[in-house]
């Protein structure tokens, strides 16, 4: 796939087809999540790939077409890419090797910019939306609510889903604080700790095993 930067594409480069709509799907997204679907054209999209208006065209009847296959596939592939929960006996260890990968993956560029793109369109594809909570999101909350005492307890599920709306919030805010990927690691083994302490102090789900 052909990975959208600020350097100016190649032109005369001969590529398949495939080649051609993978690269119109990732200018897409990443112009999508940059300025909103809204302020993006199909003359942005040629500029960004190095493709014609017409190749474009072949592939997307207009802006909003493109938008949607963008992200369907993003979403995709973000399925593909989830990092496997820890298994219900695993030790602390294994927490805060997840919550170090949960960060990873939501200071993915991919992750990112799926997310801004939505955030941009103001709701106006909940289909997408949707997709993104019930195939990445939820998934994500029900392996530590598993690993937290199971999906039938309910103060593991509301705690599952605090601790990823935390992680995703910690990668989120990485780059406004200017820190690098061995700073977000850090954090993912602070906030395990944190989060551990309060798991083996809780009566509520009784996680002696944490500690």
């Amino acid at each position: 796939m052909y990975v959208v930067t600020n350097i100016a594409p190649q032109r005369g480069v001969q590529r398949s087809r495939r080649d051609n709509r993978a690269a119109i799907l990732a200018a897409g997204r990443v112009l999508s999540a940059r300025h909103g679907i809204a302020g993006v054209t199909f003359d942005d999209i040629a500029r960004e790939t190095g493709l014609t208006r017409r190749t474009i065209y072949n592939h997307f009847a207009n802006i909003e077409d493109l938008f949607t296959a963008a992200m369907r596939v993003a979403i995709e592939q973000l399925c593909r890419d989830l990092p496997p929960p820890p298994a219900p006996d695993q030790p602390l260890a294994a927490l805060e090797r997840y919550l170090g990968e949960l960060l990873a993956f939501f200071g993915s560029g991919q992750f990112a910019e799926v997310h801004r793109a939505l955030i941009r369109h103001d709701g106006a594809h909940p289909s997408l939306q949707h997709s993104l909570k019930t195939q990445v999101i939820e998934p994500l909350q029900h392996g530590l609510a598993v690993w937290l005492g199971g999906h039938t307890v309910d103060a593991a599920e509301r705690i599952a889903a605090d601790m990823v709306v935390l992680a995703h919030a910690v990668a989120e805010s990485a780059p406004l604080l200017n820190r690098r990927k061995e700073g977000n690691r850090h954090h993912a083994r602070s906030l395990a700790g944190a989060i551990a302490h309060m798991l083996v102090e809780s009566p509520a789900i009784g996680l002696d095993r944490v500690a």
